[in-house]
């Protein structure tokens, strides 16, 4: 009987060079839009007009190539690359340089007689010493200017993205609470609230309505806020009116939503009628009842439970919290513009600020500080517009990426950019007892190098030559590859947010591991409507 889709193996040095046709071809084409002097790559769009990006990640997004395992490969070095610009904003094309030159150092090393094991455990080793040498070097970030040339970078340039960005992160710090949401128009605003975050979302996910839909936004919620469990319509059915009278949403805050209280819910929902989502409070277990009362306080609500006598199904406008928005995802909510009057808000604050004082316990002192942070922090919604759809989610993933940059920055400090951080890391790894005798150190420092190299070559300069300057300079100099000369890296604002550069090398080199330590590889084959 014939397999509808029948598979290809391949084994041993057969698979990892299979792989790497397009993992090193990948990695090459993502490197070429590194630093100031790398250019632009033109991406055909179906049915859509050319797209030019200096973003490794979109550079390679719709690789494919006729071989099934050079696919395998490319596939491979994307999810590397698109978990280092997710998680920090930037550094997908250092990623993809370091991926790909750890690769085909390890693939000599093992040419030339090294077990594959050896090689990635070697580079697991010397990855922790190169990121406690880059932690060393770290400095903090300085002001709102360095902020905001960081994320200019992540914005691909945007200096409008880039100043909001860099006003945001420096007033409400690299744990503020700062969203990005869509705006009616071209320009791109922020709004500074009160309002809060915490680490609880959406109790049921049949709130999402749309396929790829991941977070729930409601305008000028009410909210319910509950100690316990709701189970019964009746328990909502008067927010409900009420919200559907108002013209608001609702949002509810409970231990768990459930029966037919989630099924008048989810109904009003999907209907239109209202739109709707639960979550559950803030905190856990003991710590939950004060927590979602401090939600309460800060919008103006009231809380039903046993120790407040208060039942669910008697609230109603003048009791329902109320804020300006409020987003929901799996994982957080976000609440945006509390009602709650200012002297309430300010009151509890002192409260906490007393219980604090008054605390041994180290624990509670914790939840308690953690209470104060979410009340009178504030939060942040940066509201980008563009002139088109395609142009808005351009810029909204731009921000998001300048934000992730800057938050990085302002958390963990800076190093210096343009690959020298990672040059001087390999100049001090090299130069331990043992280097000379130890060839799984010689190939990693010189990869560690080859962001420098690409960066020095692409400024006219010779990349040994180079980098044996660089080796000779003070540690405060850098290398400017907009003038080719070698300067103090802060003076020239050649810096990269330490934890990009940190992200790009830990990413780089699990993901050249696992490709290295490759035994098998099984690719479908290709079907004949395909081709």
């Amino acid at each position: 009987m014939a397999l509808e889709r029948p598979k290809h193996i391949r084994t041993g040095a057969d698979a990892r060079d299979a792989l790497m046709a397009g993992f090193g071809h990948a990695a090459h084409l993502a490197s070429l839009t590194l630093g100031p002097q790398g250019g632009r790559v033109v991406l055909e769009r179906p049915d859509d007009y050319p797209e030019l990006t200096r973003d490794g990640f979109t550079a390679i997004r719709d690789l494919e190539d006729e071989d099934r395992f050079a696919t395998l490969g490319t596939e491979l070095l994307k999810a590397c690359v698109k978990k280092t610009r997710d998680a920090v904003g930037d550094g997908s094309t250092t990623t993809a340089l370091l991926a790909g030159a750890f690769a085909e150092a390890g693939l000599r090393l093992i040419a030339a007689g090294i077990d594959p094991p050896s090689v990635r455990r070697g580079f697991q080793g010397l990855t922790q010493e190169a990121l406690a040498a880059l932690a060393r070097r770290s400095e903090p970030a300085e002001g709102r200017a360095m902020l905001a040339q960081l994320a200019r970078v992540a914005a691909d340039g945007d200096d409008e993205i880039a100043d909001i960005v860099a006003e945001a992160v420096e007033r409400l710090g690299a744990e503020g609470v700062i969203k990005v949401s869509y705006h009616q128009g071209v320009d791109t605003t922020i709004d500074y609230m009160s309002g809060m975050a915490f680490d609880h979302g959406l109790l049921s996910r049949n709130f999402l309505l749309k396929a790829g839909e991941s977070e729930v936004a409601l305008d000028r919620p009410y909210l319910l806020m509950c100690q316990g469990e709701l189970s019964e319509a009746a328990q909502l059915v008067p927010a409900l009116e009420a919200a559907k009278q108002g013209g608001r949403s609702l949002l509810v805050l409970a231990q768990d939503v459930s029966d037919q209280a989630l099924a008048v819910m989810l109904a009003n929902h999907r209907e239109g009628t209202v739109r709707c989502a639960a979550a559950k409070g803030p905190e856990s277990g003991i710590y939950r009842h004060a927590a979602t009362d401090d939600v309460a306080v800060l919008t103006g609500g009231r809380m039903a439970g046993e120790d407040t006598g208060i039942a669910a199904e008697s609230l109603g406008p003048g009791t329902l919290g109320t804020a300006k928005r409020a987003v929901v995802d799996g994982v957080s909510t976000t609440i945006f513009g509390g009602g709650g009057a200012p002297e309430a808000v300010e009151e509890r604050a002192v409260q906490l600020r007393d219980a604090i004082e008054r605390e041994r316990k180290t624990y509670d002192r914790n939840k308690y500080e953690a209470r104060l942070a979410r009340l009178v922090a504030g939060v942040a919604n940066i509201r980008v517009g563009g002139v088109t759809e395609t142009a808005w989610k351009a810029r909204h993933r731009a921000c998001e990426n300048a934000l992730n940059t800057a938050r990085a920055a302002a958390k963990d400090g800076v190093v210096a950019g343009g690959g020298v951080a990672l040059a001087r890391t390999a100049f001090a790894m090299e130069g331990g007892a043992s280097a000379a005798g130890d060839p799984v150190r010689r190939a990693f420092v010189r990869a560690l190098q080859e962001p420098f190299r690409r960066i020095a070559r692409a400024a006219g300069r010779e990349p040994a030559l180079a980098l044996e300057a660089l080796q000779g300079a003070s540690a405060e100099i850098g290398f400017d590859a907009r003038t080719a000369s070698f300067r103090p890296w802060r003076e020239a604002g050649v810096v990269d947010a330490a934890r990009v550069t940190a992200t790009a090398l830990t990413n780089a080199a699990v993901t050249a591991g696992q490709l290295l330590s490759t035994g098998c590889a099984v690719a479908l084959a290709r079907r004949p409507d395909a081709m």
